[in-house]
């Protein structure tokens, strides 16, 4: 396969709070979430971890890898820097947990428009919303991101406002769809 300078990571370390239970073990498709993501990325890179809090208890399954969050409660950024440590020669593809619609052509996208000079490759929808969730971050950000940690400035998309990134319009907005809340989870399954 190609990318072997990248991990895929199914960003599934929130608590859920909005939706009440886990939203990477709510079924969309043909199983729980954050294993029908973690099985679409490996069809196209080698290396795929689901990311988790750092209290959370992995269960017994060989087929999928988990990295721990190292700091309680610092939200996304803080388990893209435990991914970094876990991975330091590495590069970092994210897919939220949350994102339903997400499929191989939007990832190949992604990876096809890979800027490795910028921090970030990332998506926007029609709005000019930018997904610092379904992005590229390049291993070059992970001084910044450590610098950010310490000093709690947790905001992705500060990151991608002030530093080097690429950002490509969404093929579709409903790729970039999160689901958060049990309503926006039944309006989704109609």
């Amino acid at each position: 396969m190609k990318n072997n300078d990248v991990v895929a990571v199914v960003m599934a370390g929130g608590r859920s709070k909005r939706m009440g239970v886990d939203k990477g073990l709510i079924e969309y498709k043909s199983k729980a979430q954050r294993y029908y993501l973690a099985d679409l990325l490996k069809t196209i890179i080698d290396e795929v971890v689901i990311s988790v809090p750092f209290d959370f208890s992995v269960p017994s399954n060989p087929n999928y890898r988990y990295v721990k969050d190292l700091i309680a409660d610092f939200g996304p950024l803080g388990g893209l820097y435990s991914i970094f440590k876990a991975f330091p020669e590495k590069s970092i593809l994210l897919v939220a947990t949350d994102m339903p619609e997400v499929d191989v052509e939007d990832i190949t996208r992604l990876l096809d428009n890979r800027d490795k000079s910028k921090y970030i490759t990332c998506y926007k929808n029609s709005e000019d919303f930018v997904e610092p969730l379904f992005a590229i971050w390049e291993n070059k950000s992970f001084p910044l991101i450590d610098e950010l940690v310490k000093e709690k400035k947790l905001s992705m998309r500060m990151i991608i406002r002030k530093y080097p990134s690429k950002i490509i319009n969404a093929a579709d907005d409903r790729s970039l769809l999160n689901i958060n809340t049990e309503k926006e989870r039944k309006d989704y399954l109609g």
